[in-house]
């Protein structure tokens, strides 16, 4: 079974990423968006409805059709263009877009080597002046937390950690600012110090389960 096999057979599994996932990432992720818009790797469209309130014109994609007619059921716009495609291999031309989305994505890509094949192809695409935001998983704490919960993601066949993720974003942008979301403690918000605390360790990215970067050229 080839890769693109692997991430068709992957979809009978719902992925939903909703935005309370990222509710840390969420408003720093829409001051961000803005004027013409790709979306890489959108799933089952989860966060697609958010993104295109604050975009121009948006552009979402997928390796996986049966992702994509998902997030076409989901988000129901005739405004939104949705395309099967390859993320290292972006069918746009250079500086087409003012901002670039690709949450949970690199993790996904086949080998590590993919990573500099698809971080190239955003480089290329993005605007002078245009915003590339990403997340990933912080592997090691990552991996913990999927052994105590006993959660499996098959597709995950590249993961990095916040020092790997930091060097392969320097590699090719000028400017980079790299989040966290500590993630450990968001089942007891309903407790306002917990929420306190959790807030306080997310400013140390290195310690935090999910990390975002804002990457500009």
């Amino acid at each position: 079974m080839d890769y693109r096999e692997v991430l068709e057979k992957s979809v009978e599994n719902k992925r939903y990423l909703e935005s309370k996932y990222y509710e840390e990432f969420r408003k720093l992720i829409l001051h961000h968006i803005q004027g013409r818009t790709l979306e890489i790797g959108c799933g089952d469209g989860a966060w697609t409805g958010l993104i295109k309130e604050e975009s121009s014109k948006l552009i979402s994609i997928d390796l996986a059709y049966g992702r994509i007619k998902r997030a076409k059921d989901k988000v129901k716009d005739g405004k939104v263009v949705f395309m099967v495609c390859d993320a290292r291999q972006l069918p746009f031309r250079s500086n087409s877009f003012d901002t670039i989305c690709a949450f949970e994505v690199i993790e996904h890509l086949p080998a590590y080597e993919d990573h500099t094949k698809f971080l190239s192809e955003v480089k290329r695409v993005l605007s002078r002046d245009g915003t590339f935001l990403v997340s990933t998983p912080n592997k090691l704490l990552f991996r913990i937390y999927c052994k105590i919960l006993g959660e499996k993601h098959s597709t995950h066949f590249s993961e990095v950690n916040y020092l790997q993720f930091k060097f392969i974003l320097n590699t090719h942008f000028t400017n980079t600012k790299i989040y966290g979301q500590f993630g450990w403690l968001s089942p007891f918000y309903k407790y306002k110090f917990i929420r306190k605390f959790h807030n306080l360790l997310s400013k140390f990215p290195p310690i935090c389960k999910g990390l975002l970067a804002v990457c500009r050229k």
